[in-house]
C-alpha cells in the first residue's frame, strides 16, 4: 500500500512552516549575515543548526537540520521560482534513512522511495499527473523482485520483469494497451535463454523462436494474423542458417532463400 499520503502531506507543510519560522525568528535575533546560506545554531541542542539555503535571487531553495555537520532529520527541497515544496527526504548521520518523497507543481506525488543507509530498500514507485508509472522492489541498493511499469495514459499494465540481485530472471512481459500480450521473454542471471513469442494486438500469435545465452538458436516462425505461417527458418547463434521460406495469407509458398553464417546465398 502507499504511504499516508494525505496526512504525510499535512505534516510535511507544517513541517515546512515550523522549519520556516525557526529560521527567520532566530535570522532576526542573531543578525546573521544575509547571503546563499543563512545557518541558524539551536541554543537548546549543541550541534544542532538550522540550515535555509538560497537561490542565486536568494529564494529559498532548500532547508533542514544539520548536527555536527551532517544532515539530520527532514530536509525540504523546494520547486525553483514558486518555492512549492519539491522534496522530502529523511536523514540520520547524513545519510538517507527511510521515505524519501518528490511531488510536482501541483504538490501530486512523483516518486515514492525508502532508504536504508543511503541505499534504496524496498518499494519503490513513480507517478505522473498522479497515476502510477512505476513500481519495482530493491534490497540493498539493487534491483531485486518484480518490477511492473503501466503506460501513463489510463494507467494499465505496460511491462513486468523479475529481478534477482540485479539481473532479470525469470519470464518478463509486455502488454499492449488494451492489456493484451504484446511478447513474452525468459531469463536467465540476465540473459535471454528459452522460447519467445510475440502476438498481434488480437491476442493472434505473431512469431515465435528459442534463445540461447541472448542468441537466437534453432527454429523460428513467423504468423500472419490469420494463423497462417508467414516465414520459417533457423538460427545457428544469432544468424540466419539453412533455408529460410516466406508464404502468403492462405498458405502458399511464396520463396525461400537460403543463408549460411548470416549471409544470402546467391
Amino acid at each position: 500500500m502507499h504511504l499516508q499520503k494525505y496526512t504525510l502531506i499535512l505534516f510535511i507543510l507544517v513541517g515546512v512552516g515550523i522549519l520556516f519560522s525557526n529560521t527567520l525568528q532566530a535570522q532576526s535575533k542573531n543578525k546573521l549575515p544575509v547571503g546563499d546560506t543563512i545557518i541558524t545554531p539551536n541554543p537548546k541542542q549543541k550541534g544542532l543548526e538550522h540550515w535555509l539555503i538560497r537561490d542565486r535571487a536568494k529564494r529559498p531553495a532548500e532547508l533542514g537540520n544539520m548536527l555536527k555537520g551532517k544532515k539530520e532529520g527532514q530536509w525540504f527541497t523546494l520547486h525553483p521560482k514558486d518555492s512549492l515544496l519539491q522534496s522530502i527526504t529523511i536523514y540520520k548521520e547524513g545519510l538517507k534513512q527511510g521515505a524519501a518523497l518528490t511531488f510536482d507543481k501541483q504538490m501530486r506525488l512523483t516518486t515514492e522511495e525508502n532508504y536504508v543507509d543511503d541505499q534504496l530498500h524496498g518499494v519503490r514507485r513513480t507517478f505522473k499527473h498522479g497515476k502510477t508509472t512505476l513500481i519495482e522492489n530493491y534490497d540493498k541498493g539493487i534491483l531485486d523482485g518484480w518490477q511492473y511499469k503501466y503506460y501513463a495514459q489510463g494507467g494499465k499494465l505496460e511491462q513486468e520483469t523479475f529481478f534477482k540481485q540485479g539481473e532479470k530472471d525469470g519470464i518478463a512481459k509486455w502488454y499492449y494497451d488494451n492489456e493484451q500480450l504484446l511478447t513474452q521473454y525468459n531469463y536467465k542471471n540476465g540473459v535471454i535463454d528459452g522460447e519467445v513469442k510475440s502476438y498481434y494486438k488480437s491476442g493472434a500469435i505473431k512469431s515465435e523462436v528459442l534463445y540461447k545465452n541472448n542468441n537466437m538458436e534453432g527454429s523460428y516462425k513467423k504468423y500472419h494474423e490469420n494463423g497462417q505461417v508467414k516465414a520459417e527458418g533457423k538460427y545457428k547463434k544469432g544468424k540466419k542458417d539453412g533455408a529460410w521460406k516466406e508464404y502468403d495469407e492462405v498458405g502458399k509458398a511464396l520463396k525461400t532463400k537460403q543463408y549460411k553464417e548470416g549471409e544470402l546465398k546467391k
